[in-house]
């Protein structure tokens, strides 16, 4: 069911029984000082589930005069809805905030403090050297793909010396993404000072759209290519309308291999267009669409369905097994509607590499995505969707108010789902549910969460249905047995074969060591509780070793942990851009904990008792830059140590093999008995990184594309490198074709 129905229903049904008000979002931006932060904006992020969906009005909100700020949209809504909040201010670091369950229950993000960014000047240019003006530099956080997406810090149009200046640019690892029409796009570290960057021209693929009589159509085009180090899905370089010729002209902006899509409904036909893979600019490039031969007939209950939603799916044949809300990542085309009959015409492309999929939406039943077989007749038969309604109560039968109703993930994975809320006197109203596989549950702040375990069937409607909630054992915790310091949140779970698997989200620990419990602890389970603080190649973690409830407050007892102190001093390198790792020696593991350094050279650390050596990394590329000896690390003590550490900054430009841009990251391999090795991420098409390295001999490793787009990856042979010096470095590496 579209989320704007979902949301809708809820809204009407509030309405209707006279709700009061769930706390709305507000808060304050201030700086590091205290002082108020007026006219910084704070915006709403949306998962990105590749849903249609209308954003809302109220997704940004501007602070006032005392740097506060509200939205209408609920609290609740916000934490099931939304991704997070990214805070913004004109000369400061951005920030962004993930809905925890206390902002949940509070609808109050309290006092959020930016610090004062710094100052960034991006110079951009042609291969010539001549400015382009109007190019889109944007600030993205560095190598952090994410199957959500990743949102932008910044964007600034260059003027006509081709500058673009940031005041308030973030202090840690950054990049930055250039784009201009006629160029290929780029993304590099913004490390330097100022960063001057040259963009080579690209071009345009001018074609027709055509159908299968050869007539013009009119649609959209959009050119993608793949990106790999998101789990394979697809990004659009850029979408245009065709004219009353059928004529497209498509900017290119990648270097990546890519292919052209488009879609459009003629005479009540859904017709889809997908070329062959390109390798640049093209003239001339006439896709003919494939006669509607694909006959799909949707009924539901064994009855016609008319005004089904139709829409055409592209998958590679390797993400069959993906989940619906994943599988909403890739192409989705136009949409079209069922006739009466229940019946729907497709001409989808044929073609290696990918699958076509037909995804069906309407209003009452459960969505499917169903694979086609080009030329036959699919029947498809909707489960009518279930639903619930009813009262919530406390154990002495009062009504709850603005108790949750949403889907236990561990029962109902990769549904798309939207929750309800109950009203003032209690009651509530859950539809759209698929049959026998989705398993609601009930929370409300104070009281245990309740799982509805009657399992539901096709169309049914459960009425007054009252489910009482238990107060809960214990509505906040404390951390005994260390001394917590800034940072560190806790996560509450189940574990299983694959290890600790966190069922709420992090729940934020004040320095006295206490963390709220608003939503309780699920009864009748055995938890597990894991403590863990942000660093940068990953985090702090310490397992919880007891639990005991007194008096309502939820004890986790962790050892007495040992403390680290420590400066790192490096000529010619920003220290900020260094992380500590700390290596037990009876394990091969990548160490923990890992945090970061300071732009003064400093670094903290919590370590559990043991024996460890002390790492420097590179906090990018997590090369091993140097390593200490062995030092023991006993409870309560702490340890203090100093290093001095020669380092080489790396410059690796890459020739790549004529037309081909498919590396898409780099291993760096070297001789040490445990490996930092993660990739770094070249962005799509990347020509050069700028790295630490210490004297010695490494292999690149290159991870690559396949000579086919949709295909698997494929490795390069390894390059080998080699460090005398501890001076700047510019090295040009001669990338190999893929095995």
């Amino acid at each position: 069911m579209a989320r704007l129905l979902a949301l809708t229903a809820v809204a009407l049904a509030l309405a209707a029984s006279s709700v009061a008000q769930v706390p709305r979002l507000v808060g304050r931006v201030v700086d590091t000082t205290g002082h108020p932060l007026a006219n910084a904006s704070v915006e709403l992020l949306r998962w990105n589930t590749g849903r249609t969906l209308p954003l809302p009005t109220d997704r940004l909100a501007t602070t006032d005069d005392d740097g506060r700020f509200s939205f209408a949209t609920s609290a609740l809504e916000f934490g099931f809805t939304w991704s997070g909040v990214l805070v913004r201010a004109p000369k400061h670091e951005p920030e962004r905030l993930r809905p925890t369950p206390e902002v949940v229950s509070a609808g109050n993000f309290g006092t959020i403090a930016l610090r004062r960014g710094r100052i960034a000047q991006v110079f951009v240019r042609d291969r010539d050297g001549q400015p382009i003006d109007h190019a889109l530099v944007e600030i993205v956080p560095a190598a952090c793909p994410s199957f959500l997406g990743t949102e932008r810090f910044d964007g600034r149009r260059t003027d006509r010396h081709g500058l673009a200046r940031f005041d308030g640019a973030p202090r840690g690892p950054v990049s930055c993404r250039i784009s201009a029409v006629g160029h290929f796009t780029r993304e590099i570290r913004c490390a330097s000072e100022p960063l001057i960057v040259e963009l080579e021209r690209s071009g345009f693929v001018v074609g027709r759209l055509l159908d299968s009589q050869h007539r013009p159509v009119r649609a959209s085009v959009r050119a993608v290519w793949r990106t790999p180090q998101v789990l394979g899905l697809f990004d659009a370089l850029d979408t245009v309308p065709t004219s009353e010729d059928g004529v497209f002209r498509v900017g290119i902006e990648e270097r990546e291999r890519f292919w052209l899509e488009g879609s459009a409904i003629v005479e009540n036909s859904l017709l889809t267009w997908r070329s062959d893979p390109l390798h640049g600019p093209t003239d001339g490039l006439d896709l003919v669409a494939a006669e509607p031969e694909t006959h799909v007939i949707v009924h539901g209950a064994g009855r016609p369905v008319d005004s089904a939603r139709i829409r055409v799916v592209f998958l590679p044949t390797w993400f069959e097994s993906l989940e619906l809300e994943q599988q909403r990542g890739f192409f989705r085309s136009a949409a079209a509607w069922t006739l009466e009959s229940g019946e729907a015409w497709i001409g989808e492309p044929t073609g290696v590499g990918h699958e076509t999929w037909v995804e069906v939406e309407a209003d009452g039943y459960v969505a499917v995505v169903h694979k086609l077989e080009h030329g036959t007749t699919t029947i498809l038969d909707l489960d009518e969707a279930a639903t619930i309604e009813g009262t919530i109560t406390n154990e002495d039968g009062e009504p709850l108010p603005h108790a949750i109703l949403g889907l236990d993930r561990e029962r109902s994975p990769g549904f798309p789902f939207e929750p309800a809320f109950s009203n003032t006197r209690g009651r509530f109203r859950l539809s759209g549910l698929d049959k026998g596989r989705q398993a609601p549950v009930v929370r409300a702040v104070g009281y245990s969460p309740h799982r509805i375990e009657q399992l539901l069937q096709a169309g049914e409607t459960r009425g007054n249905l009252t489910f009482r909630l238990r107060r809960a054992n214990a509505t906040s915790g404390q951390i005994d047995g260390a001394d917590i310091g800034p940072g560190w949140q806790v996560s509450i779970g189940r574990a299983d074969g694959d290890g600790f698997r966190a069922e709420t989200s992090p729940l934020r620990v004040a320095p006295d060591g206490s963390f709220p419990l608003p939503f309780g602890l699920p009864e009748g389970r055995t938890l597990y509780f894991s403590l863990q603080r942000g660093g940068v190649l990953g985090e702090d973690r310490l397992d919880v070793e007891s639990t005991e409830i007194h008096e309502g407050v939820l004890h986790a007892r962790v050892p007495k942990l040992a403390t680290l102190d420590g400066i790192v001093r490096a000529d010619g390198v920003r220290l900020d851009q260094l992380a500590i790792g700390l290596r037990e020696t009876t394990s091969y593991s990548w160490g923990y904990p890992r945090v970061s350094v300071a732009s003064d050279g400093s670094f903290h650390a919590l370590v559990r008792p043991g024996k460890y050596t002390i790492a420097v990394l590179d906090a990018v590329s997590g090369v091993l830059l140097h390593e200490t000896e062995e030092q023991t690390f006993e409870s309560g003590k702490n340890i203090q140590d100093r290093i001095e550490l020669e380092v080489a900054r790396v410059t690796l430009r890459f020739e790549r093999p004529a037309g081909i841009c498919a590396i898409d990251e780099l291993y760096i391999e070297q001789p040490s008995d445990w490996v930092y090795a993660q990739p770094l991420d070249l962005g799509v098409c990347g020509d050069e990184v700028e790295i630490l390295l210490p004297r010695g001999e490494f292999q690149l490793h290159f991870q690559q594309s396949s000579a086919d787009p949709n295909g698997f990856w494929g490795n390069a042979a390894p390059v080998p490198l080699t460090i005398h010096t501890t001076d700047e470095i510019e090295h040009v590496v001669e990338l190999p074709a893929a095995n």
